[in-house]
């Protein structure tokens, strides 16, 4: 049973959080009916406050800023993130500030929410830089004013801020390299669309990509770049003018999900299905991120162009599975296995009930007989492509898999 928090308290009630917040903490004006029938409702649902909150107990309370976008729905889903993390931090005196902006390029309005911010002096700044550059003078006056910040999905390394918390852009752009590298059987032409060039993130990931290409597949030519503002409808009539303008184009690298959606349209509109764009589907934070919205994706737009690439430990829920491994796999392999263009492998285990992953194949909790079975079964002769996998464990790797493998799972 999980925990009662003082949101439980608040719903039953139909008063607010801070109500109640304000009765747990004997603080602020409260009517004493009201302070009455919470107290109650504490006894009866056995509200116990979280004991970690003994170590933050002090006579202020903390607020923390979250400046970011709100303008798609993986932002939304960031925000809702955030927010199920404040209900919770209401425990301990925390509270966090939403300063949202509903443009991806309102890059001024969000530096003069920064400064703003910084006039006001909160304990601490969360942001996501729309213009990393733009913004690393505001991040550099918060962290001179004693206001520590923390960047999130984008980064402004140029700036003071205290940590990044994030993907490693260049290593997933290496990925996709390598994906490319292999699918046009190492060599051909291909054209680069890059979302938004201003934003480091991107930048980088296209960096890892290119990198990965001259290192791995010189027989790879990059022939072109394009800028989309990732946007599906540009994205889309870029790419449609390359497959028609440029006959010898054999792949299209777009370094976001929506510039992948353009990009699968056009390759159905103009017919050429030989060329193939796959997404891989990330739970908790991501635009494609369970089984479901995959499959909605594939339905809408039904191309053999449009593929998967299949992270079983990425798509696993942050919070765990309520279901067998087995099931999940099977599930996954009923409702779009046969769109599954390669497998990403590395492992996982929970902790504190939460999902680590990115370990390397066979040292954590993934069920690796079950899986290896099911593939052999339903996708046999899938590329799997090893994920933090370091030379001096790759042969141990190899032989754990090739042992499973053979046993039969």
């Amino acid at each position: 049973m999980s925990r009662v928090t003082i949101k439980d308290i608040a719903s039953q009630l139909n008063v607010s959080i801070a109500t109640v917040d304000r009765a747990l903490h004997n603080r602020g004006r409260i009517h004493e009916e009201t302070y009455k029938q919470i107290m109650l409702k504490v006894d009866e649902l056995g509200y116990k406050p979280n004991r970690i909150a003994s170590t933050l107990v002090k006579n202020t309370d903390t607020r923390i800023a979250f400046v970011t976008p709100k303008c798609n729905s993986f932002f939304e889903e960031i925000v809702r993130g955030a927010q199920t993390a404040a209900d919770e931090l209401l425990d301990f005196g925390v509270y966090i500030d939403f300063i949202t902006q509903d443009s991806f390029f309102d890059s001024l309005g969000q530096a003069a929410s920064m400064e703003s911010l910084i006039e006001q002096k909160p304990d601490g700044i969360l942001v996501v830089p729309l213009h990393p550059l733009l913004l690393s003078t505001s991040i550099d006056r918060a962290s001179e004013n004693g206001i520590p910040v923390i960047t999130v999905n984008l980064d402004s390394k140029e700036s003071k801020r205290i940590c990044y918390v994030g993907q490693d852009p260049e290593k997933t752009g290496a990925i996709i390299g390598t994906l490319f590298g292999k699918h046009m059987n190492k060599g051909g032409d291909i054209v680069i669309l890059n979302g938004i060039t201003e934003i480091s993130t991107l930048r980088l990931r296209a960096d890892g990509f290119i990198n990965r290409l001259k290192n791995s597949y010189p027989g790879i030519n990059i022939i072109g770049s394009y800028e989309y503002v990732d946007d599906i409808k540009i994205s889309f009539e870029i790419a449609k003018k390359i497959i028609k303008d440029i006959p010898s184009v054999s792949g299209i690298f777009a370094n976001t999900a929506y510039g992948g959606v353009g990009v699968g349209m056009a390759i159905k509109e103009m017919g050429k299905c030989g060329s193939i764009v796959a997404i891989e589907p990330v739970a908790y934070q991501h635009t494609i991120s369970s089984i479901e919205k995959m499959d909605r994706l594939l339905r809408r737009f039904p191309s053999p162009a449009l593929q998967v690439i299949w992270d079983p430990v990425n798509l696993l829920p942050i919070t765990g599975l309520e279901e067998s491994q087995e099931s999940f796999f099977t599930r996954t392999l009923d409702t779009w296995g046969d769109k599954i263009a390669a497998v990403h492998a590395k492992d996982f285990r929970m902790e504190g009930g939460r999902k680590k992953g990115d370990l390397p194949v066979g040292t954590g909790e993934l069920d690796w007989p079950v899986l290896l079975k099911l593939l052999q079964q339903r996708k046999d002769n899938i590329d799997i492509i090893l994920e933090n996998t370091q030379p001096s464990t790759a042969r141990s790797t190899m032989a754990f898999l090739k042992e499973t493998a053979e046993s039969g799972g």
